[in-house]
């Protein structure tokens, strides 16, 4: 039995290719409160090596686990990734966190997958001219790993869209605006 991580919320996805398992944590918390290790005690407090991650991780391997991102502070944290169908990519989204493991992912983010990917980061929507505002969730790459569609939730939170996109953030549609409520989206196995 190993304990990979624990924090506020986690969410995972495995590297069709490998089969890593690539995982986001929020909130970091010691596994073990107890067993804290001493360079992280300071005046008789413990304090957290980071706050937020994206990392991997083999069970071949449990020692191979390596930071993919880490976020220091609650002003940006990463969620919600998704690997692409070649394992090379990974889309997370980011945003600033508001505590007890709800986070605004306002930004969409494609990076290798890899240690370190997130020093390559690559925003994909929105645009750099549109702003921030809009709600972004469940990202998912199309089975060619061509196209990436996920869920965009109004400024106002009146409706919640799906929408797609290339892999490089052009030809961005949104597929359902205004036709109702829609969340979760998949591409269909043939796509």
């Amino acid at each position: 039995r190993y304990t990979l991580a624990t924090g506020d919320r986690i969410a995972m996805d495995i590297d069709p290719n490998s089969g890593r398992l690539i995982y986001s944590l929020i909130g970091y918390q010691w596994p073990n409160p107890s067993k804290v290790p001493p360079q992280f005690i300071k005046n008789g407090v413990a304090t957290k090596p980071y706050e937020h991650i994206i990392s991997f991780f083999s069970a071949d391997a449990p020692e191979s686990t390596q930071p993919i991102g880490v976020g220091i502070n609650n002003d940006i944290c990463f969620s919600q990734p998704a690997v692409s169908p070649d394992g090379g990519s990974l889309l997370v989204t980011a945003g600033k966190y508001k505590g007890s493991g709800e986070f605004e992912p306002k930004v969409l983010l494609v990076m290798p997958a890899a240690a370190n990917g997130m020093q390559q980061a690559s925003p994909l929507y929105p645009p750099r001219d549109k702003g921030l505002g809009e709600t972004i969730w469940s990202p998912h790459w199309s089975p060619d790993g061509k196209k990436i569609c996920f869920a965009l939730v109004s400024k106002d939170s009146k409706t919640h869209s799906i929408c797609v996109l290339d892999k490089d953030g052009g030809n961005f549609k949104n597929l359902t605006e205004g036709k109702g409520n829609f969340s979760s989206p998949v591409f269909s196995p043939q796509q």
